[in-house]
């Protein structure tokens, strides 16, 4: 059952992976951005991400960028990593409740209904198809209970440890150390490892407890060796330890009704009323359907009912650390906050199930369905659910598990994707707008796209413009513009630090069509010129055309005068009538430089403060480069022509001057003339 188990919960985990849920959620985008510029830059290897929410952690980059390296390069990456670790923790969940259960009747079957309950469980497996850490922490924490149980279990016949369990106790702290790079969540399993250690040193019998003692302290010199590069960080910047906690429990922490309306919500949300989050389950569903709901219930009465037994008291203190991290903040019940709940869960639920399953209770008899006998065995239990257990018997039971795991299936696959809240909550948008933008470009069309260096970049467009030939910039300070191109032109101008842009393309193309758009970090403005849209005329026409298709079409400038030791303000627009491959630089002189007349002032740079280089420009784009000359205190009063002009960096050949209004023999030409004041 484990092994089919494994197969279900892989099917269910990586069937359609990348689209099932749309892409992609700001965290998995963010983990495969980050994995990809540590394969570029390995030298680089942060053990913690200073960021504005709080921090971001390191592991789920790491084992990120191996998925990549592996080939999955894809925006949803990290995703595998989520459901690969989901599907690992099937059987971690066996072998774990498997040995905690040590002296329970049934033991292996009830690890192994645990295993199946997890490898279907709809939250567990929505997170787990998610690129998010939590998915990472449940494995983490069977894992590590695993091997402490399996180490302690294999020396209760003796007082002395064997090598095998000091490495179990050791592997337990290698593991739970390196988790704590996974983030608050994972932070949880360090609480339960202890109180599991503790409880089974109180109950260990004395000639055991010295050598407990001793590989304790092994385990947590293990893990404290592994989290040691973690911990230098926070001993050096203090303020990022508890900087996401301060953000997301600042209301339970600060108020007892808080705290108390949390509990609330998280205790109906196993069984009666869920989470609205579709990031974590089916909105509105419980944590647990009927048949599992059923086990659940049966299952916690057992443990209550045998709270001497350790097993009993280890669940139970089990569930109680891993709802903390949804008890604690402002947004409970959140089931990806609670994931860790979901093992020692099912594991109750495993127990609830078997003993509601009289056959397998005692095999020496076919008549344990018989409702006279089930009732002598479970006394008042079965008042309550005898009249049932006539009608549906054995059987049932069996069958309503079959039912649970194709009604979570079939809500999984067919419902869920049909939610029409899931683009918006999963944040789609901005993948869907990037995707089509870059389709555009492939067809032809210009794409520009602001990035503004004060504000956070879109997760998404930060992963899936680069190596496109979509043009990025701020526009406020170089807004391209398009002339007469036989294709459409597409502005996406991200407005939350820019308002002027829009405006200013409306004004120059009012025949355009806007699209709003929300993308969670930022808000949108999509613009669409339809083709062969005439640009703006410039303010001052003029004409020069320098070889390989740099056409002069005008300008417009500060004044017609300038004092001495001021600076004149100019733009100079600029039609592009081929692409251009190269960078070129271009300049302008005061002075013609010719004759024995002196070049008073200068400019050179590259267009756009460097914004916008040459090589990046296209056919159809009408650019407006602004600067400004400042002109030395000393220069004499006069009238000086201004002559512009591009050369190639470095070695200052310069471009051939087709044509022009005004031109000088040394590939220059004149567009102006500018008054010098004392």
């Amino acid at each position: 059952m484990a092994a089919a188990a494994a197969l279900l919960a892989a099917f269910l985990r990586f069937f359609r992976l990348s689209s099932l849920a749309p892409e992609a959620w700001f965290d998995e985008v963010w983990f495969a951005l980050r994995a990809r510029e540590l394969i570029q830059r390995p030298d680089a290897f942060p053990v913690f991400y200073r960021t504005p929410w709080g921090g971001g952690n390191a592991l789920m980059v790491w084992l990120t960028a191996a998925a990549q390296m592996l080939g999955f390069t894809g925006i949803s990456s990290s995703r595998v990593v989520s459901a690969a670790l989901g599907v690992l923790a099937v059987p971690l969940a066996y072998a774990c409740f498997g040995e905690m259960l040590r002296g329970i009747r049934h033991r292996r079957w009830i690890a192994a209904l645990s295993a199946l309950t997890l490898a279907y469980l709809l939250h567990w497996v929505i997170v787990s198809r998610v690129g998010t850490e939590p998915s990472l922490a449940p494995a983490a924490a069977l894992f590590c209970v695993w091997q402490l149980k399996r180490a302690k279990n294999a020396s209760s016949t003796s007082s002395a440890l064997s090598a095998n369990s000091a490495a179990n106790y050791m592997l337990a702290g290698a593991v739970a150390g390196l988790a704590q790079y996974n983030g608050p969540h994972a932070r949880f399993i360090l609480p339960l490892l202890a109180f599991i250690a503790l409880h089974d040193l109180f109950t260990a019998r004395p000639p055991h407890r010295k050598s407990l003692i001793l590989h304790y302290t092994a385990t947590a010199l293990s893990a404290l060796l592994i989290i040691a590069p973690l911990a230098a960080f926070f001993i050096r910047e203090p303020q990022w330890l508890l900087a996401r906690a301060r953000i997301t429990a600042s209301g339970p922490l600060g108020s007892p009704k808080a705290f108390l309306d949390n509990l609330y919500f998280i205790l109906i949300s196993f069984n009666f009323m869920g989470s609205f989050d579709p990031l974590t389950n089916y909105p509105g569903l419980p944590m647990f359907d009927l048949v599992q709901s059923i086990g659940f219930i049966i299952g916690h009465g057992w443990l209550l009912w045998n709270w001497r037994k350790a097993v009993a008291r280890e669940l139970l203190a089990w569930e109680a650390i891993m709802i903390l991290p949804s008890l604690l903040t402002s947004d409970a019940p959140n089931f990806q906050r609670m994931i860790g709940f979901a093992a020692p869960a099912s594991a109750a639920i495993a127990s609830g199930w078997m003993l509601a399953l009289p056959s397998l209770q005692d095999r020496r008899t076919k008549t344990d369905w018989k409702f006279g006998v089930w009732s002598l065995k479970f006394g008042v239990w079965s008042l309550k659910f005898g009249v049932w257990s006539l009608k549906f018997g054995v059987w049932s039971l069996k069958f309503g598990i079959v039912l649970s795991i194709l009604y979570q299936s079939q809500t999984l696959l067919i419902r869920y994707p049909k939610l029409s809240i899931l683009p918006v909550s999963y944040l789609n948008a901005p993948v869907r707008d990037a995707r089509e933008l870059i389709a555009r470009a492939e067809r032809g069309e210009r794409v520009f796209v602001s990035r503004n260096p004060e504000d956070d970049d879109v997760i998404a467009f930060e992963f899936l413009f680069p190596g496109t030939s979509i043009a990025r910039l701020d526009f406020r300070q170089c807004l391209p513009l398009t002339d007469r191109r036989a294709a459409r032109t597409n502005y996406l101008v991200l407005t939350k630090r820019d308002a002027q842009t829009v405006p200013a393309l409306y004004d120059a193309y009012p025949e355009s069509k806007i699209t709003a758009a929300y993308y969670w970090q930022d808000s949108g403005t999509w613009i669409e010129v339809p083709p062969d849209t005439a640009g703006p005329p410039p303010p001052i026409p003029g004409r020069a055309t320098f070889d390989p298709g740099l056409a002069f079409v005008g300008f417009e400038s500060s004044g017609e005068s300038v004092a001495a030791g001021q600076s004149l303000f100019i733009t100079l627009w600029w039609k592009v009538e081929a692409d251009i491959a190269a960078d070129y630089t271009s300049f302008v002189h005061v002075g013609a430089g010719l004759d024995g007349a002196a070049i008073v002032a200068q400019r050179d740079g590259q267009p756009c403060q460097g914004l916008f280089p040459t090589s990046q420009w296209r056919a159809g784009d009408l650019i407006r480069d602004s600067f400004a000359i400042t002109f030395p205190p000393d220069v004499p009063a006069g009238q000086y022509p201004l002559a512009i002009g591009w050369y190639a960096f470095p070695d200052f050949a310069r471009q051939p001057l087709l044509s022009a209004d005004s031109p000088l023999p040394d590939d220059r030409a004149i567009i102006a003339h500018i008054t010098v004041t004392q």
